[in-house]
């Protein structure tokens, strides 16, 4: 069936949804879905993080304290 970079080669042993090159048509998005998750994330920012992520984010900080403040205090030209 031809050598592997080929389309001989493909046509035999690929399965027809993995064929390279062959792109079908997009499907087609639903207006509706689309404004519904546009208002979801608009949502999502205008209400800011939630109180497990305030405390995820206050946690990770306190375990690397050192880290944190030795990158705020030194500029570029002392490191």
């Amino acid at each position: 069936p031809g050598r592997f970079p080929s389309k001989t080669w493909m046509s035999f042993y690929m399965r027809p949804e993995l064929r390279m090159g062959d792109v079908g048509p997009e499907a087609p998005e639903d207006p509706n879905a689309k404004l519904i998750r546009d208002l979801r994330a608009e949502l999502r920012r205008l209400q800011g993080p939630s109180e497990e992520e305030v405390k995820a984010a206050k946690a990770g900080a306190a375990k690397a304290p050192a880290a944190a403040a030795e990158a705020t205090s030194a500029g570029e030209e002392e490191r």
